[in-house]
């Protein structure tokens, strides 16, 4: 997404006009990551959650929450779940649909507005501009409704009385390690082969320490040769049990997965156009839910799509 020089300009120049007496929303400086005045933990009451599901449905999606929509993401944000909610309506088709339309600048103002019911200030303009035009929008909307002009200008609630904290990023899931180590594997395989590659991990692998994945899989389209596969750090490894190459499928072949051609069927470029994979895998987990992770042919971008079934319930585009 780039950004028009007249709209930078011209909200830089309406956020000097304006100021602020609040302490802002505003990126801390010399440090671009959204950690504005964050509050220690997301707890809100239930008014309070309700107050935020309905502005990030008008922020995210530009349009009123429905009914059903609104009670579960107020639920679910009470239950400290807010990143998780904002993370899900970034991810989301509508608003990877709608967003097309407006550059970073315009994307911001309405974050802003929408969230703030103000303009950006410099200061805003400055920190979080940089991080719309990365698509880092879930670290743009935690920033805002996570500070204490959001707490005090929106909930109606004192700053003072619920003094801020740093917040230390936390640490990676197990299965976030896995799948990145799973795409990672199978992006090296698909470099090696010559036609598509379609693998299937049948459960999540083993991650010893904090720096190590390790498990195994199967090459579904060359007679379910089983292999391993190793991510220590940036180093990413796989070998097959028979020691043999990757061999890689006929490109005009579909993949031999319902799930695998939902996912397909689902994900979509930067300006809303159909893709296709030259290289995926279906993942297990824990639970009944597995991720189809599918690689863009001719690109370096990867799709996650949230399975259940062949339903796809919800898909990750990751440059």
């Amino acid at each position: 997404m780039k950004t028009s020089t007249i709209s930078r300009a011209l909200i830089v120049a309406t956020a000097v006009m304006l100021g602020a007496s609040f302490v802002q929303a505003t990126p801390q400086r010399g440090n671009r990551q959204a950690t504005t005045t964050p509050q220690a933990r997301d707890s809100y009451s239930r008014e309070e959650a309700q107050t935020i599901a309905t502005r990030l449905y008008r922020a995210v999606l530009d349009r009123d929450g429905t009914a059903a929509e609104i009670s579960r993401t107020t639920a679910d944000i009470q239950r400290g779940n807010l990143a998780t909610q904002v993370n899900g309506l970034v991810s989301g088709v509508e608003f990877r649909r709608g967003q097309e339309r407006l550059d970073a600048a315009q994307l911001l103002e309405r974050f802003y507005q929408r969230l703030l019911d103000r303009a950006p200030d410099s200061g805003g303009v400055e920190g979080f501009l940089p991080l719309v035009e990365q698509r880092r929008y879930a670290d743009v909307i935690l920033g805002i409704t996570r500070s204490a002009e959001f707490r005090e200008r929106t909930l109606g609630t004192s700053a003072q009385a619920q003094p801020a904290a740093p917040v230390t990023p936390a640490a990676p899931s197990r299965l976030t390690r896995s799948l990145d180590c799973q795409a990672r594997a199978l992006d090296a395989a698909r470099g090696d082969a010559n036609g598509l590659v379609f693998w299937s991990f049948d459960r999540l692998p083993e991650t010893p320490g904090d720096t190590v994945v390790s498990g195994p899989g199967v090459d579904r389209f060359d007679n379910d040769r089983h292999l391993t596969y190793r991510c220590d750090g940036s180093a990413v490894t796989y070998v097959y049990d028979d020691r043999g190459r990757v061999a890689g499928a006929d490109r005009r072949l579909e993949f031999p997965s319902g799930a695998v051609r939902a996912c397909v069927g689902a994900a979509r470029d930067d300006r809303g156009r159909q893709v296709t994979f030259d290289a995926a895998s279906l993942s297990a987990t824990d639970t009944r839910t597995e991720y189809v992770i599918g690689l863009a042919a001719n690109t370096d971008v990867r799709y996650v799509c949230e399975m259940d079934g062949t339903r796809v319930v919800r898909v990750d585009r990751r440059p």
